[in-house]
């Protein structure tokens, strides 16, 4: 990993203990490890050398972890299928887009 990561410290303990059930089905290396990096604010690096693997297996853990927390919607949200007209669906799908980046800069 050249230079500083991109993931260090990136969530409260609060938004980790939400996404639980999200990271169910990783292994608890693989979760435990990102949340060194991604709560507790630990070099990749050291965490790499802590559970004795490379640090490319933690910069794939990383990027998985991530991507699970940002494609999950938020609690509460529901999802909602709809059979619109094709001139509708592009704006609802915006709209939903735009909801979803405005909630997720709170993470």
């Amino acid at each position: 990993m050249a230079g500083k990561s991109k993931y260090i410290a990136i969530f409260s303990e609060d938004i980790w203990k939400e996404h639980q059930v999200t990271l169910s089905n990783l292994s608890s290396d693989r979760v435990n490890a990102a949340k060194e990096v991604m709560v507790n604010g630990m070099s990749p690096s050291d965490v790499a050398k802590k559970y004795n693997r490379s640090r490319q297996w933690l910069t794939e853990v990383l990027s998985k972890v991530y991507s699970k927390i940002h494609e999950t919607p938020p609690v509460g949200w529901e999802r909602v299928n709809v059979i619109v007209p094709p001139e509708l669906a592009k704006s609802i799908r915006a709209m939903a887009d735009k909801a979803l980046k405005h909630t997720k800069k709170n993470i």
